[in-house]
This record gives C-alpha cells, structure tokens and sequence, in this order.
C-alpha cells in the first residue's frame, strides 16, 4: 500500500497549475453485482470457472420461469457475440438503480434506458433493441433473486469485503487527480472529472466501462491494477469514433495477416469482435501502459502482452512502443490526431504488426 501511495504522489507537480481537483471514489454497489451474476446464473463456462459454488447456489434456489429467462438473457446477447454483464451494466447505469427494485422498475420500463442512452457516444440500435427484448426477462431473474434473499445474503457476506476494499482503493488514490492525467493525455478535459470505482463480486474477468465516468472492478483485483484500470476504463474511446478520416487512416490495417485473424478468430467471450471496438481497445490498453509507467504504477509489460486474452492484442504493443519513441506524453498532440500521423507516416502500417511471442492465442471460430 504504501508503495502505492508514493507512486501516485509523483502526479503531483502535474496538479500544481490545475485549477480544480477531481477524486478517484470506490463504492460496492449490489445492482450492478446482480447484472454480472446473470452471465453465471445462465451456465455460461466462461464465467462458472470463477463462481461456481454461487451459480449453484442460486441457480437451485430460482424457480424454472428465472432459470429459463437467466438463458434466455444470455442467448440474447451471444447471438451478437455481445458481453451479458457489460452490455447490462453500460445501459443500466444511465437510469442508476441502487437497489434491487429500483433494477426492477428500470427493467420494467426499458424505454427510459434507452431514451437516456440515445444521446450518448455508446448508442446502438442492435443495443437498444437487446436490451428491451431482455428487460422483462431481466426483472423476472431479479425478483426471484430478491424472493430467494440474495439481497440479504450480498448485505451480509459480501458488502463488508467490498466495502473495506473500496476503502482501501481510496485511500491508496487519495492524492491521485484522474483528471489532470487523462486530460494530459487525451488533450480535452473529462466531462465528469471524478471517477466512481464500483467495486464488486462478480465482475470476473472483466473490468468495464459505464456512463459517466464509471466503471467496475473486482474486489479481488489488486490496487494497483485498479487504479490502472480506472485510466484505463475513462479513455473509451480515446478518439472520435465518428470521425471518417480515423477509419480512413486505420483502413489499411483490415489487410494485416496478423491482426485481421486475431479480430475474426478469438474467443468472442472476450469482447472486441468488430475491427473497430478491437483498435479502440488496443490504443487504450497501450496508453493506458504507458500512463501507468509515467506515474511509477508499471508491470512487466511483455508479460502482460503475453497473458491478456490469450495475447491476441497485437497492436497494442506497435502504438505502446511508438507511444514512448515519439514521447507522446510530453507533447501536446491529441491521441487522435496522434494515431492519424503514425499511420499516415507509416510508422503504423500493413506488415509491421507481430505476434506476441510466447502468446497462446490460437484461431478459434
């Protein structure tokens, strides 16, 4: 912990001319551990080898009609090769349910998730209509949860460790302005300065991003690995996604022989299965590297390339590597306009992109 602390107070001297300061927060939070149980309550392997003895657990104690909709929720979302618990959470937290029943009154009324999210960067119209074609089967798992006592059992066996963690990751944050760094990075200012870490159970193996400078983590994560993660999380997207001379930049790379299978070929249980969600991902994956390093929170980063989902993430390490060639921290270039001038340069190019030796990823339909 206290090596934390001193690794993060080296952001210091970049806060002296900041006017206002924004604060990393940590709280548990049972809507959203509900959401991400519901990709275990419905069998999927991916998420039973972290939780089995709570699938089970749960799984006996939902009559037939929550067992049948838990499967139906996640069938839904896998037809798109969609992530249950990340593509809940992101629509959910734009009505913000704090408890099982205001989940249950959000599910009953899908339209104003859908109406709140319309506006936002994440709008999608396949989204959209999952997430209201699930709503009903959603507020049918949650009230069979609730009539089980899983409210009661989250309060007593599981908000206490929760709780003392989000202490733990606030305090270890507490002289840490987010804000400051990622408008150093991303070269604009952060619509929702602070960061809210919601810290919960069942969010194994993902962290993910939700509205309004949000994101979930696992209690079980370590601290360092969190706060990385809130870097991290807050960068989505850390350019214009609309923006067509980006795509037309990045339009070659669809040719690469090594990137290409990577984004076709990989265990969509993974996320990132569109070529333009994959780049999103790698871009921030290596900003993110290269943040932490800047504030004395760096891990080895080959290994990490090696390890994270299978190592199919082979162009992160190619913007990691140009990311500190070009000492892209010290400049005052947007990470946008940034990624243009590398490919446009050819420093980023068809050809150039490597696997990740020692990766175990191998082509999976």
């Amino acid at each position: 912990m206290r090596i934390v602390l001193l690794a993060l107070a080296a952001l210091l001297p970049l806060l002296a001319t900041t006017p206002s300061r924004a604060a990393l927060k940590a709280e548990p939070t049972i809507v959203y551990d509900t959401l991400c149980l519901l990709g275990v309550l419905s069998g999927d392997p991916f998420y039973v080898r972290f939780y089995p003895a709570e699938r089970e657990r749960w799984w006996n104690a939902l009559p037939d009609d929550a067992r049948r909709a838990a499967e139906r929720i996640v069938a839904t979302f896998k037809q798109d090769n969609g992530i249950t618990s990340a593509s809940l959470t992101l629509w959910y937290s734009t009505v913000d349910p704090r408890t099982l029943d205001d989940l249950i009154a959000a599910a009953g009324a899908p339209d104003r998730i859908t109406d709140a999210m319309r506006p936002l960067q994440w709008w999608d119209t396949d989204a959209a209509r999952q997430i209201e074609q699930t709503a009903p089967d959603v507020a049918t798992v949650v009230r069979a949860l609730k009539a089980a006592g899983f409210a009661e059992w989250w309060e007593a066996a599981l908000r206490p460790q929760l709780a003392a963690r989000a202490a733990e990751i606030e305090a270890a944050a507490k002289s840490f302005d987010p804000s400051a760094m990622l408008a150093l990075t991303l070269g604009r200012k952060l619509a929702h300065p602070d960061i809210t870490v919601e810290v919960l159970y069942f969010v194994k193996p993902h962290g993910i991003s939700m509205t309004g400078q949000r994101y979930l983590t696992g209690a079980a994560y370590p601290i360092p690995i969190t706060i990385r993660t809130a870097l991290h999380e807050s960068m989505h997207p850390p350019f214009d996604s609309k923006d067509p001379r980006l795509w037309q930049a990045l339009a070659p790379l669809r040719q690469d022989p090594v990137l290409m299978p990577r984004i076709e070929h990989h265990n969509k249980s993974y996320g990132y299965n569109t070529f333009e969600g994959f780049v999103e991902e790698d871009c921030v994956k290596a900003l993110e590297h290269t943040m932490a390093e800047r504030l004395g929170l760096g891990i080895d980063v080959a290994e990490m390339w090696r390890a994270n989902d299978d190592g199919m993430h082979v162009l992160a390490p190619v913007v990691y590597r140009l990311l500190h060639e070009t000492r892209f921290l010290d400049g005052t270039e947007s990470f946008q306009a940034w990624l243009i001038r590398m490919l446009d340069s050819g420093r980023i190019k068809v050809g150039e992109i490597r696997p990740i030796e020692g990766a175990a990823w191998t082509p999976t339909d």
